[in-house]
């Protein structure tokens, strides 16, 4: 007979980033006769379902198994699809599933897909689970600081797999670092860069370091493209002089403001435009 801490278990923890991103999809989505694809992993949760009602077996009692048409009916599947789960679920390489004899499994993982011991203790304390309180969902819990994530960050993990998946990811604090340095324009006009680079993760392993990196010389070679235009020691006009770290301009020269730009200084501002653009 279950004893009494068995039923204060009627549900089990869904590991999210595990069931989307773990090996499970590749073991359990299989292909068809005809070449379709063929998901079993709804299968392998009515299996896990099933075996929370007797501490991860899956039986009818501690000595009769469940025939297999009956958890065919049960979870609405052909018997074909059941037994090809389950049968993957048993391989060695798999192991998902043991066979304990007489047609019993058991889920090798039981103990991984169970409540954390504070909320079992509250409904053990409650006596009934129908008893305990629902949990309030009108108010989504506040974030931990770990999960309050930048707008960079955001849009790398939404965006940008190829960089979302480089070995060293972007911190909050980098990324706004990043942004204070460099601006969030150009910070995203570099990431999207990497993204779109078919090595990234074989040559960069670091995201801040690259994007860093990137931005660095991006900013630079705009800073080279607004030079100024037309370099003199001396204004020909005011004959005022200029130190070797300045320089003369006529786009910006108070004695020039008032004459019209030549054309050779008009053909060399639209080369740096060019340059800028490109």
């Amino acid at each position: 007979m279950d004893n009494k801490k068995e039923r204060m278990k009627p549900w089990f923890p869904f590991w999210i980033d595990s069931w989307l991103f773990g090996s499970t999809r590749h073991e359990l989505i299989v292909k068809g006769e005809k070449g379709e694809m063929i998901d079993l992993r709804g299968i392998f949760l009515d299996l896990i379902s099933l075996s929370k009602k007797h501490n991860g077996f899956i039986r009818a009692n501690e000595i009769t198994p469940y025939p297999h048409v009956q958890l065919a009916g049960m979870f609405c599947v052909s018997i074909e699809r059941l037994e090809q789960c389950i049968n993957i679920c048993l391989k060695p390489e798999i192991g998902k599933l043991k066979d304990v004899g007489d047609g019993i499994y058991y889920v090798v993982k039981h103990k991984e897909y169970t409540l954390n011991t504070d909320y079992a203790r509250r409904l053990e304390n409650a006596g009934r689970v129908e008893e305990t309180s629902p949990i309030d969902t009108t108010k989504p819990p506040e974030p931990t600081s770990k999960e309050r994530l930048s707008a960079i960050q955001n849009f790398i993990g939404t965006s940008l797999p190829n960089v979302s998946s480089m070995k060293n990811q972007l911190t909050k604090e980098q990324g706004d670092k990043l942004i204070a340095k460099y601006g969030s324009v150009l910070v995203r006009e570099i990431l999207e860069a990497m993204e779109n680079k078919t090595d990234l993760r074989k040559k960069y392993i670091s995201v801040y370091l690259t994007a860093n990196d990137w931005c660095k010389r991006q900013a630079s070679d705009k800073k080279q493209a607004i030079v100024p235009l037309v370099q003199k020691d001396k204004c020909d006009r005011c004959k005022k002089s200029f130190s070797t770290a300045e320089y003369y301009n006529e786009r910006k020269h108070a004695c020039m403001k008032s004459e019209p730009i030549s054309e050779e200084t008009k053909a060399m501002l639209k080369a740096a435009t060019d340059k800028m653009k490109s």
